[in-house]
């Protein structure tokens, strides 16, 4: 997707994901019967035989076994019935879903202009390569970025394996409770050595921002913020953090450029994390509280 305009916007401009179904039944050791959960997404072909299936934890997002699909029957719009090549695995807990792990696409948004929508401009959840570069992002009342996954709620699938979010401009974007950048997972078992996402790297962007956290992260391994410049606006600035970490591992935050706001803004904050799993350039002058 490049060289657009999404302006005024009633929704995200741009939603890339996929879908969880949930086990309801196992009718043999080679069967599965699935269900779509989510009221506005059901009723499609989500399956096709040869195509690769993750079995995954709802609580935790985690992987714990594969198959390969052998044949698929509809037996109603909202359910479906697989014949895998192998049987399943054992110790399938109720909530648990499957992820087409076939069906996953690279994507690249560049040199986009967004503005003024109520919610994010960019959505993506998908395992293979997402570059998004060269955007505009002006205004969006909560993030500009959001990675997610789910398995409660909305049900879109799944783990990113490889973003690189680099040299876009973020104009007062976000909220208090919305980071520019917002890597949200939607797991409730959260363990730091239990990561869902990986290799995440936001480097060389522009931010502007008042009241919004420039990066939120969660449950992610391998993630970087370098290189990047921030703007806080006015020397009392709403921000209460300026990077905000849960569960997260392997991050590396150095090379960056702050300027504006009061100095008790500029620190990071993390959670259900050690401090050494975290390396932030002594240059950089960046408390790091909790």
């Amino acid at each position: 997707i490049s060289s657009s305009r999404f302006i005024g916007g009633h929704d995200d401009p741009i939603n890339v994901h996929g879908t969880h179904l949930q086990i309801i039944g196992t009718p043999a050791p080679d069967q599965l019967h699935l269900q779509f959960m989510h009221p506005q997404s059901y009723g499609f072909d989500a399956f096709f035989p040869d195509d690769e299936i993750e079995f995954v934890r709802s609580s935790s997002l985690a992987a714990y076994a594969g198959n390969v699909v052998k044949a698929v029957k509809a037996v109603n719009p909202r359910e479906i019935l697989l014949t895998l090549s192998e049987p399943a695995p054992e110790g399938i807990m109720p909530g648990d879903v499957v992820e087409n792990i076939t069906w996953t696409p690279e994507v690249e948004i560049t040199n986009n202009y967004f503005a003024r929508v109520p919610t994010r401009g960019v959505l993506v959840t998908t395992r293979r390569r997402v570059v998004i570069e060269n955007n505009h992002f002006e205004r969006m009342t909560m993030s500009g970025v959001l990675v997610a996954d789910d398995a409660e709620s909305w049900y879109e699938s799944g783990r990113v394996k490889d973003i690189a979010i680099r040299g876009n401009r973020f104009i007062e974007c976000g909220s208090s409770s919305n980071p520019v950048i917002y890597i949200a997972p939607e797991n409730t078992e959260v363990h730091a050595d239990k990561p869902v996402h990986a290799n995440i790297r936001v480097e060389g962007n522009y931010f502007l921002t008042a009241d919004a956290a420039v990066l939120g992260a969660k449950s992610t391994r391998q993630l970087s913020f370098t290189h990047n410049e921030v703007s806080l606006i006015g020397e009392s600035s709403a921000i209460p953090d300026i990077i905000r970490l849960r569960a997260c591992s392997e991050v590396t935050i150095a090379d960056n450029s702050f300027s504006g706001g009061g100095a008790d803004h500029k620190h990071i904050r993390i959670q259900d994390m050690k401090r050494d799993t975290l390396a932030v350039s002594p240059e950089q002058s960046l408390p790091v509280i909790g």
